[in-house]
This record gives C-alpha cells, sequence and structure tokens, in this order.
C-alpha cells in the first residue's frame, strides 16, 4: 500500500507500474566504471479514480521467481558454467570495455504512479531496494 500526504483529484485511473532494473557496470572512453541500468521486468496495474491515496493506495504484484543471474558487485563470476568475458581495449584517446554474459553488479525496483488530474498530472516514483525475491 501506497499513501499520498495530500489528497489527489483523479480525474482518470491511476496507473502503477513496478519495474525491475539490472544495474551493469559499463566503461568508454569518456567515463570508465559508469552504471547503467536496464529494464529486465516489468508489470502494470490500474485503481479506479475515486481510489482514496491519502487512505492509501492498495495493490499487488507477481513477482517472477527470477530476471536472470543474481548480481555480483564485482560485476564478474568465474563459476565456468558460462561463457562470460571482460575485455579491455585501449588506443590513445580511446577506451572501451565488451563485456558479455556478465551478471549484473545490482538490482532494483521502482513503482511509478501516475494519474491524470486537472493541471499537472500526479506522478509519484518510488525505488525499492531489491532483496532478492
Amino acid at each position: 500500500m501506497v499513501r499520498s500526504e495530500h489528497p489527489v483529484a483523479a480525474n482518470g485511473p491511476y496507473r502503477l507500474v513496478l519495474t525491475c532494473l539490472d544495474v551493469h557496470e559499463v566503461s568508454n572512453s569518456e567515463k570508465a566504471g559508469r552504471r547503467e541500468a536496464t529494464p529486465v521486468w516489468t508489470a502494470e496495474r490500474t485503481l479506479p479514480q475515486d481510489s482514496d491515496a491519502q487512505k492509501g493506495l492498495r495493490f499487488t504484484f507477481d513477482l517472477p521467481a527470477s530476471v536472470g543471474p543474481d548480481p555480483v558487485p564485482s560485476g564478474i563470476l568465474s563459476d565456468g558454467k558460462l561463457l562470460r568475458y571482460r575485455m579491455t581495449v585501449n588506443l590513445p584517446g580511446y577506451r572501451k570495455v565488451f563485456q558479455k554474459d556478465s551478471p549484473p553488479v545490482d538490482r532494483y525496483r521502482t513503482l511509478t504512479i501516475t494519474a491524470p488530474t486537472p493541471g499537472a498530472d500526479f506522478r509519484s516514483e518510488l525505488q525499492i531496494p531489491f532483496d532478492g525475491g
């Protein structure tokens, strides 16, 4: 359940989007060790416009059992089960890192709630730490 401090005068249904993102470390000549988040799973629910956001928007999502390999902080596995590699090309003024089947270094979810309202539409986005489930 998610609550709003202030009333929301929705004039259309609430839209709730839950997205799971994997974070990979990428490097190139401009930025070394930059992290990029990539969506790996998303689901959507709608709630009626008369839902009271101050009392709480109640919702459920069925989460998948898995969305891929578990995050590994180093980004590199050495289990030998799958071909994984990280290769760096260094040329004067250019550096590029290539990865194949590298596991994510982190994972998190975002819950985005929107609703049409008079004037600017309502939008709230929450980042949810990933507990492995």
